[in-house]
């Protein structure tokens, strides 16, 4: 079994995807793959959100794959996801409206082929955290131990939701 950890970031909370990242774990809490991409060519133009602008858009570097548009960022996802969906339970960190939002709109692409395959359950690590006693809303970067990160860029926030889920799920 793996743990797929998922993180999006969107145009606004109910908004079109704009980076998703996603990295699979083995049971020891090794990565063993990773999805990182973004929609390319995004701007203070392109983005409507403004808290998106300010605390997103800055952050998303070189260091994710680039796709011509959101619908191609959300089939390569989806094709990343198809891949470990069998074997892997998927975690993601306050999972709504965003993450569980981003699966809907894979499934809804092609419902009839889709309509089981996506991630049940979608597990969220905030849940873990309040069940543990922790605030569900503490701050990630110093539950984690990992200072070196980015906040909302993807790849950061699944390492440090991996990191939490290792440290807090015994």
């Amino acid at each position: 079994m793996h743990y797929f950890f998922v993180d999006a970031e969107t145009d606004g909370l109910y908004g079109e995807a704009i980076a998703i990242a996603a990295i699979v774990v083995n049971q020891e809490g090794v990565e063993v793959d990773v999805f990182c991409g973004k929609i390319q060519g995004l701007t203070h133009e392109t983005i409507k959100d403004e808290w998106t602008k300010e605390n997103v858009l800055p952050l998303l570097g070189d260091d994710l794959t680039e796709f011509e548009n959101g619908e191609m960022l959300l089939e390569a996802f989806w094709h990343f996801w198809i891949k470990y969906q069998q074997d892997a339970l998927c975690i993601a960190d306050v999972q709504y409206p965003v993450e569980a939002g981003i699966f809907r709109k894979c499934v809804e692409k092609s419902t009839k082929e889709r309509i089981f395959l996506g991630p049940f359950p979608l597990l969220d690590l905030s849940t873990l955290l309040y069940v543990k006693g922790i605030d569900p809303l503490a701050d990630r970067q110093i539950l984690s131990g990992l200072k070196d990160t980015r906040r909302h860029h993807p790849l950061d926030d699944v390492r440090i939701s991996a990191e939490i889920w290792r440290k807090y799920n015994g």
